[in-house]
């Protein structure tokens, strides 16, 4: 079947891969079927110049990506995982959360993260289990 892929993100994921070694930092997944190039701040509320920017991305596993991309997981500035209160316990560790690495986030990263943990983390939801 045929994937339509937005505009750029052949090569955003491409300087993402390079970036992270094609590894994600999180959990140390290898294998590239399984790595999402991430955006920090959502693509729908990026200018043209934010979605392809690099520090605004993160190379992530498909669960962590889905988890961060969903707002039940974000990432303090020091990189550590930080779980939305919408997201159980017993998710929490069936996910791993707590074995996961912490990121090393540049100044630009950052910038964009706060974002993230402000306008996509759930915070005031019905837990998910």
């Amino acid at each position: 079947y045929m994937q339509k892929a937005r505009r750029g993100q052949g090569q955003f994921r491409m300087l993402l891969l390079d970036a992270y070694g094609a590894t994600c930092p999180v959990f140390g997944i290898k294998t590239a079927d399984l790595l999402i190039a991430s955006h920090i701040k959502p693509w729908n509320v990026c200018t043209n110049q934010e979605r392809l920017d690099p520090t605004n991305g993160i190379l992530l596993s498909v669960l962590i990506d889905r988890l961060f991309d969903r707002g039940l997981i974000t990432f303090s500035d020091c990189g550590t995982i930080v779980p939305s209160p919408c997201l159980s316990s017993n998710a929490r560790e069936k996910c791993h959360l707590a074995q996961a690495a912490r990121l090393e986030l540049s100044p630009e990263s950052s910038r964009y993260m706060g974002y993230h943990r402000t306008c996509v983390c759930k915070s005031n939801e019905a837990s998910i289990n």
